[in-house]
């Protein structure tokens, strides 16, 4: 497939969705449309997650940029946030070479205009298909998310988000003694949830409901909790489709349950939501927010049926801003998501900071990779404590971590840099001298 179309630019000023954005947009062969959303300005780079769909909204584009704006200022990074949505209304492209030809064609175009975009994994999107992408040399500096072959860390595999997730919740658990946070559910068992079942599993806490696109697992036994590591093998190897067959296997130890939104009516102290947008919002707001998703629940309607104490946002904007007050008002603890779950993005930018470094020495591999995990680590468990120890609310309080970090960034003359400098303190000693340490811009 090949771009029909050069790029289309232009300026959306959205005060709901977060302010001003630059749309990227481009027309390839059968209908496809790729757009992406570039927000604010004022910093060399941005970074942002690619979803390959069958339809999507701008206004879920425009959200989803913004929040990776303010994900990035939480995890102290020195980049606005974009995102892009490549639409296929004739269905999803079969093999990864087809998708990542598409997306090859949507960056070369939109990189003339906005030579600092990076692009990540996302839905559809895999780090096979960056892989893919980055065998162009001239492409290689505009993405981030890769495996091995192109000097990248493997954010999926090795679990960033989820464990940046699970620091989060650890830390909830120190500074909210009183709180029984012995039980979980995950809404998507996939490569945020399925790490982070794993984690939890291993701090103590039972993991009695799952969910993947088809339906849920359920424990018969909630007292043992699913069988979550070897979930997680099954995860693994073969994504749903292994979890689904495990299922099968162990029906004395897991109900299956076809309906994936049962999830929504499992007692459990812990939610997880890591699988889409806005699944809980204020009855006030359902009519709205169906435009988002049509499977939206009603937040107050999931808290009396869950007794839930603890939700840990996963997915990006998994709940209303108003539903996120309304648990609260409840005594609910609520981390969200852009202090939550940066750790992916926090992986995705030392992969492209580090890939000349990688790529020259890949021994250097494991350095980064340990660097950019203590990097996030430190970043989610201070950003989780300033969040519970406000007396703001947790949005409120997010806001002031967001706009300090913003207003530094902006302040530098050279941000790329004197990250590095900063990080520097991040990577375990290892014989790297003699190695040029050149970012990817």
């Amino acid at each position: 497939m090949t771009v029909r179309s050069t790029v289309d630019v232009r300026t959306v000023e959205d005060r709901e969705a977060g302010g001003r954005f630059t749309i990227y947009r481009t027309e390839h062969e059968g209908g496809i449309v790729a757009q992406t959303a570039l927000h604010a300005e004022g910093l060399p780079n941005s970074v942002g997650g690619v979803r390959m769909v069958v339809t999507g909204a701008l206004r879920e584009l425009l959200h989803l940029s913004a929040g990776m704006t303010d994900k990035l200022a939480a995890a102290d990074l020195p980049c606005h946030g974009q995102k892009s949505l490549i639409v296929c209304p004739n269905g999803l492209p079969v093999g990864n070479e087809a998708r990542a030809a598409i997306l090859a064609d949507h960056i070369r175009e939109v990189r003339r205009v906005a030579p600092g975009v990076i692009f990540g994994p996302d839905m559809g999107i895999s780090e096979e298909v960056l892989d893919l992408v980055a065998r162009d040399p001239e492409l290689r500096a505009h993405v981030a998310g890769c495996t091995e072959i192109w000097g990248g860390l493997s954010i999926d595999q090795e679990g960033y988000t989820g464990a940046g997730l699970v620091a989060a919740i650890d830390v909830a658990r120190q500074e909210k003694p009183h709180l029984p946070l012995e039980t979980a559910s995950i809404q998507g068992f996939g490569a945020v949830g399925a790490h982070a079942g794993r984690l939890l599993a291993a701090q103590g806490i039972r993991v009695i409901g799952a969910s993947i696109a088809e339906g849920a697992l359920l424990a018969r036994d909630p007292k043992k909790g699913l069988p979550v590591l070897a979930l997680f093998e099954a995860w693994r190897r073969g994504g749903d489709a292994e979890v689904r067959a495990f299922a099968r296997a162990h029906e004395g130890e897991i109900r299956w349950e076809s309906d994936p939104d049962v999830l929504f009516e499992t007692p459990a102290d812990v939610f997880v939501p890591a699988a889409r947008t806005t699944v809980l919002a204020t009855a006030e707001e359902l009519s709205t927010a169906r435009a988002e998703n049509p499977k939206v629940r009603d937040v107050l309607a999931f808290a009396e049926a869950t007794g839930v104490r603890l939700v840990a946002e996963g997915a990006n904007h998994p709940l209303s801003y108003a539903a996120e007050a309304a648990l609260e008002a409840r005594g609910v603890v609520v981390v969200p998501d852009i202090i939550g779950n940066p750790g992916g993005v926090v992986g995705c930018y030392f992969e492209w900071l580090e890939r000349t470094r990688v790529l020259a020495a890949p021994r250097e591999r494991a350095r980064v990779a340990r660097a950019a995990r203590g990097y996030a680590d430190e970043a989610i468990r201070r950003n989780t404590r300033a969040v519970l120890a406000s007396t703001l609310g947790s949005r409120a309080a997010t806001r002031v971590i967001l706009d300090e970090a913003m207003r530094r960034w902006r302040a530098v003359a050279d941000p790329v840099t004197t990250f590095r400098h900063a990080a520097e303190r991040f990577y375990p000693a290892a014989a790297h001298e003699g190695l040029a340490s050149t970012s990817q811009a």
